[in-house]
Parts: C-alpha cells; structure tokens; sequence
C-alpha cells in the first residue's frame, strides 16, 4: 500500500512539472471569390473580434467583447461587417 502512493506521488509530481504553452496555427486562407456586397456578416456578441483567429499567436483584440455585443444588439447598416 505504501510502495503504491509513493510512486503515485512520483507520476503526480513528474506530470505536473511539464507545461510548455502552444499556440494553434492559422490554416492556409484563400481568397474568396464571392461578390463583395453578397459578404456582409453580422456579429452576435458571443465572441470579441481578433486580427487573427483568437488563438492564433499574435492576436490582438481589435473590439471587446462587450463593443461586438453592442454591434450585433444594433439595427444600423453600419455596424456590420464586410468579408
């Protein structure tokens, strides 16, 4: 009984020391060849808006989350955004 704690103590003590950060990376983008007045997306306010995809190293946060959740709240045109 004794012999096994310790050396499940071991594997807790072993796995707890690695912790490298990883960054997700951005897949292969392509143009899109729709016409541009047909791309309008409007926000939902779930998410903030990033200048690249959110887990993406070196993504900076463009709007907050609670700015987009304002965005999508409104009825203007002008608040939409263009693909």
């Amino acid at each position: 009984m004794g012999l096994a704690a310790l050396s499940f103590g071991a594997v807790a003590t072993v796995s707890t020391t690695a912790s490298a950060k990883s960054y997700a990376t951005a897949g292969a983008y392509s143009t899109l060849k729709s016409d541009a007045t047909t791309r309008n997306v409007e926000a939902t306010g779930t998410n903030a808006l990033y200048t690249k995809p959110g887990t993406v190293k070196g993504a900076r946060i463009v709007a907050s989350k609670s700015k987009v959740k304002m965005l999508a709240a409104s009825k203007k045109s002008a608040d939409y955004f263009r693909a």
